[in-house]
């Protein structure tokens, strides 16, 4: 009897566990004050074009985001201030919405793009999201 209890238990947190989170997206933000703020500070990462330049935040979500029943698991989100290269810069700023244990694996770049590579937990397993960043829009490969 304790072994099919148990067993129960293990597949419903697995279940669970699966169900956990979903894909990363991306959002643009419009807040002016909060682009502007944030392509102010120095970011964990800058990474620079002939044409613009691009920071990189994480964030940390509040603790049980991960929504993993009988933890306190966190996502993050990733923030990308973009800036072109000029005396008075248009600017933009995009949020990618909710990692759990990511980890930025490399960032490659040429004159027009750069490629983050990001490795993360999605459904209980390890996967790997790429996000193309260009002047002002960043979308997941």
């Amino acid at each position: 009897m304790r072994f099919h209890t148990l067993t129960i238990v293990l597949l419903c947190l697995s279940f669970r566990i699966q169900a956990q989170n979903e894909p990363p997206q991306v959002v643009e933000i419009q807040d002016k004050k909060l682009i502007e703020l944030m392509n102010g500070l120095s970011g964990d990462r800058h990474i620079y074009s002939s044409d613009f330049s691009a920071k990189i935040f994480e964030k940390k979500n509040p603790a049980g985001s991960a929504d993993l029943e009988g933890t306190h698991g966190i996502t993050s989100n990733y923030l990308i201030a973009i800036s072109e290269s000029d005396d008075y810069p248009t600017q933009s700023l995009f949020e990618i919405k909710e990692f759990f244990a990511p980890e930025i694996i490399f960032v490659v770049g040429s004159d027009n793009a750069f490629i983050i590579r990001i490795k993360h937990l999605l459904k209980g397993e390890w996967t790997f999201t790429q996000l193309k960043v260009e002047k002002h829009s960043v979308k997941i490969l």
